[in-house]
């Protein structure tokens, strides 16, 4: 994981067989703001992001992100930074890491996936 991060990081190249360390949640009605395009948000975690649709970027890109999450008795919004891990235009996927969310925005994530 740690080489993971590193590259990514770094811009480098991520392998295909890195574990998670931990598990992602699915939101229903989810979406995420990259660069001002709007996308649907597949799975997030503490970590990092999945979203689908057209994207024209570049593993290692660094990205602005601003996200929206129904939760059942509010919606979790914030914006930060994401560096892209994977984009897989044939199946119209991007997945990311966040490298800066405010401290409140963290609190709220930890809070919602404990």
């Amino acid at each position: 994981m740690i080489n993971f991060l590193k590259n990514a990081l770094k811009g480098g190249p991520q392998t295909s067989n890195e574990n998670r360390c931990t598990n992602r949640k699915m939101p229903e009605n989810g979406t995420m703001e990259i660069n001002g395009g709007l996308y649907n948000l597949r799975n997030w975690g503490h970590a990092g992001f999945m979203v689908s649709g057209e994207a024209d970027f570049t593993e290692g890109d660094k990205v602005a992100i601003k996200v929206s999450i129904p939760l059942k008795d509010k919606v979790l919004e914030f914006a930060g930074s994401a560096i892209l891990t994977r984009v897989d235009k044939f199946n119209r996927e991007v997945a990311g890491l966040f490298t800066e969310i405010n401290p409140e925005a963290r609190i709220a994530m930890e809070q919602h996936l404990a």
